[in-house]
């Protein structure tokens, strides 16, 4: 944190020996990673089609769901059976848990507040031979992590120049390495 003021106050309430006093910093942290908290929304089903389960993943994200998967697990009296998790945002909790209720058998769903630190993230693109990679670095710090290529992008540069979406990938990460091939980030 990079300190800009401080403060000091005493209040007038006698707390019995000790003192009635505050101490305020006032500045600007360290941005080396974020931190936010979102809801973990899960539900454990045993009698469901796994068919249905791609489906209900791609309607989650569209209610709003940071992240969903589904998990093989063995529940009570050895049955195989989901477990379906899903990360919102606390303002798209309703929408998502009204998801899992509508599309699953489900009788109910629980849900626990999840703390979160996030790398700092910033659009870059990578330039290959057949053509530019989107992608996003994390960062700790100043420090850039890794680049990793944005899949739709590199699914589109591989179908239109005829190539194996892997070896898209590779070549973007390969110029971002190499530190010639790429717009943004150090």
């Amino acid at each position: 944190m990079t300190i800009d003021s401080i403060g000091y106050g005493a209040g007038e309430r006698d707390l019995e020996g000790q003192p009635n006093v505050l101490r305020v910093f006032i500045g600007e942290g360290a941005a080396e990673a974020e931190r936010d908290w979102v809801w973990e929304i899960q539900t454990n089903i045993d009698d469901m089609s796994p068919e249905i389960c791609g489906y209900l993943i791609e309607r989650l994200l569209e209610a709003g769901a940071l992240d969903a998967f589904v998990t093989p697990v063995v529940m009570k009296k050895s049955r195989p059976g989901q477990l379906v998790t899903a990360l919102a945002r606390p303002e798209d909790v309703s929408d998502v848990e009204g998801v899992i209720l509508e599309e699953t058998t489900t009788l109910g769903t629980r849900r626990k507040r999840a703390d979160r630190r996030k790398l700092l993230r910033e659009n870059v693109s990578a330039k290959t031979r057949y053509g530019e990679v989107t992608g996003k670095v994390g960062k700790l710090g100043e420090r850039v992590l890794f680049f990793s290529p944005e899949y739709e992008s590199a699914k589109s540069i591989a179908a239109e120049a005829g190539v194996p979406l892997r070896e898209v990938m590779e070549e973007a990460k390969a110029a971002f390495r190499q530190g010639g091939g790429y717009d943004g980030g150090p």
